[in-house]
């Protein structure tokens, strides 16, 4: 849990550094984002999008967020699926 909460900081702590993706998965029904930090992934949606507007959207709310969400002192580990 600390070694995460300590990635959080160091994302937190280089904004701009920061470059979001959007990709077509599921054989292109279906969008997603991640954001990669010096070329390595990061953050990612934890679901995926019909359309690609919705996808940028979700995007630019998470790294708008970023900088002034509240980061709890503990954290809940969510498996990866397998849909994308």
């Amino acid at each position: 849990m600390d070694a995460c909460l300590a990635e959080v900081r160091t994302v937190r702590a280089h904004l701009e550094r920061l470059r979001g993706v959007i990709s077509i998965v599921n054989a292109g029904r279906n969008w997603r984002w991640r954001v990669d930090l010096d070329g390595n992934p990061v953050a990612e949606a934890s679901r995926v999008y019909v359309r690609q507007y919705e996808c940028d959207y979700n995007m630019r709310r998470f790294l708008e967020a970023l900088p002034i969400a509240d980061i709890p002192s503990t954290v809940r580990m969510v498996p990866r699926s397998s849909d994308g």
